[in-house]
């Protein structure tokens, strides 16, 4: 991942190599990784990370309902509501998924605790780095064109 990060900021190396050490990486391994992203591999690198990147759809749309079943070909009387999600995906497919309350508020306890391990991970000291050298590029390239 420290690669394809810095992979794709165009930053000279002493600053990469500066910002690796600032984030507590060993001598040696910052050294090794600014010498792959320096050296006359980079290009072959970049291209090998961007061939390997998956490539996910993501949701371009929900749409939701709440049905009650309100009886069953065994059950005369069930009143058992049921929510409804409709996906639409970057793809263009759409999902449909059906699912009881209690799997709701599984579903929702599920995606609130990957949205918190997300948010915990934009506090790692390398992402800080890495944002922080990002936004250095870009000032340097809105400096230049002006």
């Amino acid at each position: 991942r420290i690669l394809q990060a810095a992979s794709r900021c165009d930053v000279a190396p002493d600053g990469i190599h500066h910002d690796l050490l600032l984030a507590k990486l060993p001598q040696a391994c910052a050294a090794d990784i600014t010498a792959l992203l320096a050296g006359e591999g980079s290009k072959a690198l970049s291209a090998g990370l961007a061939a390997a990147r998956v490539l996910l759809p993501s949701v371009t749309g929900v749409r939701w309902r709440v049905d009650v079943v309100i009886s069953t070909a065994r059950l005369s009387k069930v009143l058992r509501p049921v929510i409804t999600l409709e996906l639409t995906l970057s793809t263009g497919q759409l999902r449909r998924l059906e699912m009881s309350v209690m799997q709701f508020h599984e579903l929702r306890y599920c995606v609130a605790q990957s949205l918190k391990a997300m948010h915990d991970n934009r506090r790692n000291p390398l992402h800080k780095v890495l944002a922080a050298q990002q936004q250095r590029a870009q000032q340097a390239a809105a400096s230049a064109s002006a």
